[in-house]
């Protein structure tokens, strides 16, 4: 019926609300940031120094997608323009799909930031 709406769990509402703010953390540094690049930006802060392969492997990405979003989110985009800053890569390696991939400073912090966001207030 039009109109009738279930009760809401008032703690999952809560949490919506704290995904929402985190997401906004991260969408003040570029509002174009789609949900894989917030997600690789937690792969990278949780398992730091693989290279993307290990990425698209681990989470069944098709590797040309995890690259665009690790290109996009280094010092230049995969258009040759500036990224986002929030990766770096070991150039070291020849091949940059094998090449471990770290945050930078900028990436830490805004990672940090998102994960504040879920952490009780104060």
């Amino acid at each position: 019926m039009v109109g009738m709406r279930l009760a809401k769990n008032p703690d999952l509402v809560e949490l919506a609300k704290k995904y929402e703010r985190s997401l906004n953390v991260l969408w003040a540094v570029d509002d174009k940031m789609n949900i894989r690049q917030v997600t690789a930006l937690l792969m990278v802060y949780c398992d730091e120094g693989q290279p993307v392969t290990h990425y698209a492997d681990k989470y069944k990405i098709a590797l040309s997608v995890m690259g665009r979003d690790f290109l996009d989110m280094g010092e230049k985009n995969r258009k040759g323009n500036p990224g986002l800053g929030l990766f770096e890569k070991d150039r070291t390696s020849s091949d940059l799909r094998k090449a471990p991939v770290y945050l930078t400073d900028q990436g830490r912090v805004h990672v940090e930031k998102l994960l504040k966001t879920f952490l009780p207030q104060r």
